[in-house]
């Protein structure tokens, strides 16, 4: 039986950002109603389905709550489109590792994000 991480809920304080910085990845995210609760956004990057959730106030912590990872195919203009939001910190710029080019940044609720593309 193999296993995939098919759905990513993400909780914020500020939704729209959060969803610039998702959709420069590469997201299609729109905004949906819930019958219950604050609007939310939904989308696909991929084979991933992304929820963004927003909530009224954010745990403060000095690391980051998850740590997620990313293959992409076209990591420099991903990076770029990053880098152009003002919201995200570079942790490490494009760099060649043993297993690929990979990036790391903090989305705009600080949490780590890791692109990576993988040698063929």
């Amino acid at each position: 039986m193999g296993i995939r991480l098919s759905t990513l809920s993400l909780n914020t304080t500020n939704p729209e950002v959060l969803v610039a910085f998702y959709q420069a990845m590469g997201a299609d995210l729109k905004p949906a109603q819930v019958k219950i609760g604050s609007q939310i956004y939904r989308g696909q990057l991929d084979n991933l389905e992304i929820e963004i959730y927003q909530i009224q106030k954010k745990s403060q912590t000095l690391t980051p709550d998850i740590s997620i990872r990313f293959e992409v195919s076209d990591i420099a203009t991903i990076l770029e489109r990053l880098k152009q939001l003002p919201q995200v910190q570079i942790m490490m710029d494009l760099e060649h590792m043993p297993d690929g080019q990979k990036a790391i940044v903090l989305d705009p609720d600080g949490r780590s994000v890791e692109i990576i593309s993988l040698y063929p």
